[in-house]
């Protein structure tokens, strides 16, 4: 009888996860389709997309046309010492999006990602702390907004997600008794597949689990045969992870025939991680790299799960000014009500930790690091390269030996505590994100906190564990139920006040959308495939961006835009003797402003093709 009840249970998580992973794909196709209309909104999408087309066709770049100007777009590069031209971006996740476009649905992509990764979470939440641990992380991956958001464009993250939990749950699995070699073969699969989508995220997201792993190992050091048994699974996972990393230079070599050349760097020389000059801009710093941390995680604090200490709707019932101008445009402390996901979270990896001593590790690390961030320490604001930043990087180093701790002590153990394991493992893929992105020298909070997000199904587990501490302190059932509920509740309530604000404000983001191409669809005179030329003053890509989205390299789209940079030489008529089997739109821009050419009187309102961006 007993098993049959407990076989009822798992039944019944297991039943909650499989709907909660396919709201997920439900979710990622309506804000797809609702929010973004299928089409990329960021100069990041466009280039990945333009990738996946080139992929698609079997080829890793696509021809230089003729005036090949008239048809830049945002982070493609035109090599014509290489003959080709290729988006900046690393290969692994144009290469996913070339099958949704062989599907027909690049969205889908994200979609399937989004369904695995709420999958992926439930499994290693309950595998290593319990059914209901599990089940809530799986809703909290479902409902985040973050998620929310990205599961609905053309960026990697989604994937990039997917292949962290993915290597997350193989090293779990490498940790049991069973199968070491093939899970150990498995996650360094997902790392390796992570790797060639964001490097830099794979080497912060893999960098705690090695540490555990040198250190677990010490204590056989002395007997070979020990040794080698125990590492055998973690020696196959690193050469499977590794085995991914030729792909990186064996693109930079296909496509510009130097396999050391940054990508990156021939957009903007500047693009890189790193401190000093020639990083960024005017430089970076790491008193720069903290206040982007610090903006950044302002924003993510309510962005992880959708719960604030308040609302982000004015009296009126519109969305607040402030916030929707900083959801749109802004890059610094996020100015609405503070998130509670860290106050979560931080009881969570408390309650995880179990024992006295890594908790008051935890308090002091607490402490060492949200004392001088309260009080605005002076040694913060040390930003310019002519600065003294000594004193942030021993802040910072003070901090990560505070953090080091648990593993030194618990690492070299026969059987580990795998719940304090697991909490320190997970707790540092977020911190080791954080740390590796100070390098960078620009932050992001247009999409979300997105350079984080790699870590949300490891937050996600932390931040459930309050909730089923809350369900052990009194008998399952009925009680077991109720939590739920609530955290059911909670999370509706989060998709309707925050969620759905903080995602439908950028409709039509950047002045794309279906409304602005449906305006110059309805100028066409008969069924032919449509040239639109674009010419104008002070260009920038939005100012026809919507028409960049459908411009294929291969010019087999219904519409395809090009840029009449040279208005005053025959540009034009060599464009339209290049397409002669399209029919010609003109519009003309002023930044991000475009009209209809041939709109009388000129510019006039009425002919406006794209609205005032949101």
């Amino acid at each position: 009888m007993r098993r049959a009840v407990k076989h009822m249970a798992i039944n019944w998580h297991n039943g909650a996860a499989l709907a909660l992973a396919f709201f997920a794909l439900v979710m990622a196709a309506l804000v797809s389709d609702r929010v973004f209309d299928r089409l990329p909104h960021l100069e990041d999408e466009l280039a990945y997309q333009y990738q996946a087309h080139i992929f698609a066709n079997g080829e890793i770049t696509a021809p230089i046309p003729a005036d090949f100007r008239a048809y830049w777009q945002p982070f493609v590069i035109t090599d014509h010492a290489a003959g080709g031209r290729f988006g900046k971006y690393h290969p692994g996740w144009p290469l996913l999006l070339a099958f949704g476009l062989w599907m027909g649905q690049m969205w889908l992509v994200n979609g399937f990602c989004a369904m695995l990764t709420v999958a992926l979470t439930y499994r290693l939440g309950r595998e290593i702390f319990g059914a209901d641990t599990g089940l809530i992380a799986a809703a909290l991956v479902a409902f985040s907004p973050m998620a929310l958001l990205l599961n609905g464009t053309l960026m990697a993250h989604s994937a990039a997600s997917l292949f962290a939990i993915g290597f997350m749950y193989g090293y779990w699995r490498t940790t049991r008794a069973e199968r070491r070699l093939a899970w150990g073969a498995l996650a360094g699969l997902s790392l390796g597949c992570l790797l060639i989508i964001r490097p830099s995220t794979a080497v912060a997201v893999a960098l705690p689990f090695a540490l555990w792993t040198l250190v677990s190992l010490l204590p056989a050091i002395t007997d070979p045969r020990r040794l080698m048994r125990s590492a055998a699974p973690y020696l196959l996972l690193a050469v499977c992870a590794l085995a991914f990393a030729p792909v990186l230079p064996l693109f930079s070599y296909a496509t510009t025939g130097d396999p050391s050349r940054n990508l990156y760097r021939m957009v903007w020389d500047y693009d890189r991680l790193g401190f000093g000059e020639g990083y960024g801009i005017n430089g970076h710093t790491i008193g720069k790299g903290v206040r982007s941390a610090r903006y950044d995680l302002s924003m993510m604090a309510a962005d992880l799960f959708g719960w604030s200490a308040g609302a982000v709707m004015a009296d009126d019932g519109e969305l607040d000014g402030t916030i929707r101008e900083h959801w749109l445009s802004r890059q610094t402390y996020y100015p609405g009500p503070t998130g509670a996901a860290f106050a979560l979270i931080l009881i969570g990896v408390f309650i995880g930790l179990r024992r006295a001593v890594p908790r008051l590790l935890l308090i002091a690390v607490v402490v060492w690091f949200g004392w001088p961030l309260a009080a605005s320490a002076d040694f913060l604001s040390a930003f310019h390269l002519h600065d003294d930043h000594s004193r942030i990087w021993l802040w910072l180093a003070g901090g990560v030996v505070l953090l080091s701790l648990p593993l030194l002590r618990y690492a070299p153990r026969h059987e580990p505590d795998r719940r304090i394991m697991w909490t320190w493992l997970l707790g540092m893929v977020a911190v080791s994100l954080i740390l590796m992105y100070m390098a960078y020298w620009v932050g992001t909070q247009r999409y979300s906190t997105r350079y984080y997000s790699e870590s949300l199904s490891a937050l996600a587990i932390l931040g459930a564990l309050p909730f089923a501490w809350v369900i052990g302190t009194r008998p399952p059932r009925y009680w077991a139920l109720m939590i739920h509920a609530l955290v059911l509740g909670l999370l509706l309530w989060g998709l309707y006040a925050y969620s759905t604000p903080r995602i439908s404000v950028l409709q039509g983001f950047n002045y794309v959308s279906a409304e602005v191409i449906e305006r110059v669809r309805d100028q066409a005179v008969d069924e032919r495939p449509i040239l639109v030329i674009a010419s104008g003053d002070n260009m920038v890509w939005r100012s026809y961006g919507a028409f960049m989205a459908l411009t294929d390299p291969y010019f087999r789209s219904d519409i395809i835009a090009v840029w009449n940079y040279a208005p005053d030489t025959n540009l034009r008529e060599r464009l339209i003797a290049a397409h002669p089997e399209r029919q010609v739109i003109d519009i003309v821009f002023d930044h991000e402003q475009s009209w209809l050419a041939d709109c009388v009187p000129p510019r006039a309102e009425a002919c406006r093709v794209n609205d005032d961006a949101p």
